[in-house]
């Protein structure tokens, strides 16, 4: 079986499809995945063939950003998915993602939440075609509407007649949201999502020191901001950080690809800042996460039987947030204030029953198919 993923640029929506990339490889199937130049390093890393899909110049998305002025988190969801995934992305993406269908002719194609060529696609060459949800499952829904009117335009101007959302909602997919925090209300002619363990966690020796532990007694807290927030969010950086500092204990705070350790001034307590550690490797010491709020981390901390402090700075990230308050594995703060911050960790770190509902949810986690139910249906659908 040949199988072509597609995804937009970011490493948030890139990274998702690499379990699913390594899974199908491991049952001998073929896979390429077209995304932007953005993933070369990521997916030669990872051993997976990179089809490279055009897509808008920085220049061009800095000028498109700059021209709509202040716009409340909301405002600018329904922009990006319009006039950015829809306008931009798919437009740059399907003359690329067409000729890889016409010249290598994959049995499936499975595109991520927000990368809309690969559907459009797939249906004009009659490819069965299925969505792995980089978003907690509301937002998912959100997004049938937020991209029916464009993607209705996009379908036209491409030899399909408008469906009214209709592909979207029916497409087939999977999601590694457990049901204890994605209780979506999904439209009556919306299949439900196979919920599916995307990447187990891995086992690590909370006694093998790594060299940014430095106080092994201290309980440790884990802090990332992940890998979109750059230098707008520095505010966040150093919230976090003197918040970590003002308490008795150790902490890491990795900054990602976008901001320089550099810029965010003197250090206080015992905080290690570092532009990246894997994830796997530090949450068996963490005694809680404090992090934005993406799906990533937020999975990841959960599978792991992390509590969570979530700081939301965009997109999907305040659902999470309220979603984590309200199954009783974190709290969420909406203020980006050293004290507001230092008090939730406080709260978390000396509370057990937020370290219970975070275990509670990493056995249902647990519990889910694991990858290669993913590829059995994948191979039905083929």
């Amino acid at each position: 079986m040949r199988v072509l993923l597609t995804s937009i640029r970011g490493t948030g929506h890139v990274r998702p499809l690499l379990p699913y990339a390594h899974a199908l490889q491991s049952h001998g199937h073929d896979v390429r995945i077209a995304t932007p130049s953005d993933a070369a390093a990521m997916l030669a890393a990872a051993g997976v063939h990179h089809v490279v899909t055009e897509r808008a110049s920085d220049q061009e998305l800095s000028a498109f950003w700059s021209a709509k002025g202040k716009l409340t988190n909301d405002e600018m969801i329904a922009i990006a998915v319009s006039d950015v995934f829809i306008g931009m992305s798919a437009r740059h993406a399907l003359p690329t993602i067409l000729s890889e269908i016409e010249t290598w002719r994959p049995d499936v194609v499975v595109r991520e939440s927000v990368e809309f060529a690969g559907l459009v696609a797939a249906e004009l060459h009659g490819i069965p075609s299925a969505i792995v949800e980089v978003h907690n499952g509301p937002t998912e829904v959100g997004l049938y509407r937020l991209a029916t009117d464009s993607l209705d335009g996009f379908r036209a101007r491409n030899g399909l007649a408008p469906d009214g959302g209709a592909a979207l909602r029916r497409q087939p997919g999977f999601t590694s949201f457990p049901a204890a925090i994605d209780d979506a209300a999904r439209p009556l002619d919306s299949p439900p999502r196979f919920r599916v363990r995307s990447d187990p966690p891995e086992a690590v020796d909370p006694r093998r020191l790594p060299s940014w532990r430095k106080a092994p007694e201290l309980p440790f807290v884990y802090a990332s901001f992940g890998t979109v927030a750059d230098g707008k969010n520095l505010s966040a950086y150093r919230a976090a950080l003197e918040a970590i500092g003002g308490l008795e204990v150790e902490g890491l705070l990795t900054t990602g690809p976008h901001v320089d350790p550099m810029d965010l001034g003197p250090v206080a307590g015992k905080v290690t800042v570092a532009p990246f550690v894997a994830q796997a490797e530090v949450l068996g010491h963490a005694a809680v996460v404090l992090c934005h709020g993406g799906s990533g981390t937020l999975i990841g901390a959960l599978a792991a039987g992390k509590p969570l402090v979530i700081v939301p700075l965009f997109a999907d990230q305040p659902l999470n947030a309220a979603t984590v308050a309200a199954t009783g594995c974190g709290l969420a703060v909406l203020e980006i204030e050293p004290e507001a911050i230092r008090g939730a960790l406080e709260k978390v770190l000396s509370d057990p029953r937020f370290g219970e509902g975070a275990r509670a949810v990493a056995a249902e986690i647990a519990t889910l198919p694991d990858m290669d139910e993913a590829v059995a249906r994948l191979n039905a659908m083929a």
